[in-house]
């Protein structure tokens, strides 16, 4: 599956996504945990879906949060979403902590699928 961004208007992130799954799902997450499931509609082109899903309120604090946006049947990343709001501190190295800590969650749950698995 690949997934283009279009916008982020009105707290809805809106995007195309390609991909060869029947039922393609998708869902947005906040440190390893799902928070909204993607809406995803059939688009003219082949193997082509719209895709929405609307950011929760609750979500935006004063601060930094990284957002992902997750391939619900294999877990892969398909797109990050950063929100800066209020007050932050000088330093932004604090959204690529957050965001590789969601990051190595996602992988941390791969490989204890596939360690299951085995």
């Amino acid at each position: 599956m690949n997934l283009t961004k279009l916008a982020i208007s009105s707290g809805i992130y809106t995007g195309t996504l390609i991909s060869d799954q029947a039922d393609p799902e998708v869902d947005l997450c906040h440190s390893g945990n799902k928070i909204a499931s993607a809406t995803i509609k059939k688009a003219r082109k082949r193997n082509h879906y719209n895709l929405s899903v609307e950011i929760p309120n609750d979500q935006i604090d004063d601060g930094i949060t990284v957002l992902s946006l997750i391939n619900a049947k294999d877990h892969a990343l398909m797109d990050t979403i950063t929100i800066v709001a209020g007050d932050i501190s000088d330093d932004l190295l604090a959204a690529k902590v957050e965001q590789l800590e969601a990051e190595l969650n996602l992988v941390k749950q791969a490989v204890r699928r596939l360690h299951l698995k085995v």
